[in-house]
């Protein structure tokens, strides 16, 4: 809301960090960042700051700061390498469509072509792959090549209610020699 971003401790509502960067909105939570533990949050903002955004870490540390266009304040992380790692996808113009990595870098993976887009993992290998709905058809892009450790591939469990905050959390099985993706029914 209107005071910025705060972190909260969930059991005893202590708070733990607040930052006035505007009206934060539109948060998500992954790990975007695989050199630090746990995940990390991406929070964008509205009045006063409109279209800048901001990554956190899971102990309310401000990371840093980009803005890439003065539209929109969502992100949905995709799991794309499958190695930890999770990119943030920004749609809100066509400027800025596409994924970025949480030091505010554009990467060149996603086509030109808009249209309604979801991230799900279709061929099962567990990362995520883009499909677009446009122009009457579906079109479903895939990585190009097998994720860096087979044996290994990050897999998170999605949680989404309603459109934000979007929660992607580790999991990782000890049956298994390799992270297993569960998605809820609500996944999309």
């Amino acid at each position: 809301g209107g005071e910025g971003f705060m972190l909260c401790d969930a059991e005893t509502g202590e708070l733990i960090a607040k930052h006035p960067i505007g009206h934060a909105q539109g948060l998500s939570t992954a790990s975007f960042r695989k050199d630090l533990p746990g995940m990390e949050i991406h929070v964008g903002t509205r009045w006063g700051n409109y279209g800048i955004r901001a990554f956190y870490g899971g102990d309310g540390s401000h990371l840093m700061t980009f803005q890439p266009d003065f539209v929109g304040q969502q992100g949905t992380p995709v799991n794309w390498t499958g190695d930890g790692e999770e990119l943030l996808f920004l749609g809100s113009s066509p400027q800025v469509y596409g994924l970025w990595n949480a030091y505010g870098q554009k990467l060149g993976l996603l086509p030109e072509r808009q249209g309604q887009i979801i991230f799900a993992d279709v061929v099962e290998d567990p990362r995520d792959e883009i499909l677009i709905f446009a122009d009457g058809a579906l079109s479903i892009f895939t990585q190009d090549r097998p994720a860096p450790n087979p044996n290994r591939v990050y897999a998170p469990i999605r949680h989404r209610k309603l459109a934000s905050p979007v929660a992607s959390y580790p999991s990782i099985f000890a049956n298994r020699n390799w992270f297993v993706p569960e998605y809820y029914a609500d996944h999309i």
